[in-house]
């Protein structure tokens, strides 16, 4: 009899483990945010163009799969919001510029910074939507002179600098 109520509880068990593991994936990630977000400035102050094109990428990626574990952190939203569209700027049109200049018109760089500008563009309003911020609003307050500041002030504060980040990037 005690081998079929062990068998019996066996789902149940597992079920139990596999949530609290679950539970701890993002309990830690959720302590190691600020963290991130913290240290997110110090690429920032690097001063070597090649080790940032080169390192920020990984670092990104990194904060990617923080946030697939915690897919709401606003930490995280807003290092990937600057993070992507740091790097569209600051790699991705520095590369563009040389293929412009040299008259080729067909570029990979330019393709590149598309579409890390557009990464940010969503991280930043999956941020903004956590916010209470509505693109459907948003895009009413831009038709009215000083609608949009307005809109946003109502939202977001500028003492919080996570909601200036995300809306400067």
């Amino acid at each position: 009899m005690p081998k079929r109520i062990s068998f019996a509880l066996l789902p149940l068990i597992v079920s139990l483990f596999m949530s609290s593991c679950s539970s701890f994936q993002r309990t830690a990630v959720g302590t190691a945010t600020p963290i991130f977000y913290a240290a997110s400035g110090e690429i920032e102050t690097e001063k070597n163009w090649q080790m940032f094109k080169e390192g920020a990428p990984a670092n990104l990626k990194l904060m990617e799969a923080l946030l697939y574990v915690r897919p709401k952190d606003a930490r995280m939203l807003v290092s990937l919001t600057k993070g992507y569209g740091g790097y569209a700027f600051a790699v991705n049109e520095t590369l563009w510029l040389d293929d412009h200049l040299a008259g080729r018109s067909n570029s990979e760089h330019r393709d590149q910074a598309i579409y890390n500008y557009s990464k940010s563009i969503e991280y930043g309003f999956r941020y903004l939507n956590q916010r209470g911020v509505d693109l459907g609003e948003m895009k009413r307050a831009i038709r009215s002179e000083g609608g949009i500041v307005e809109y946003l002030n109502s939202k977001l504060s500028a003492s919080r600098d996570r909601d200036v980040e995300a809306v400067l990037f």
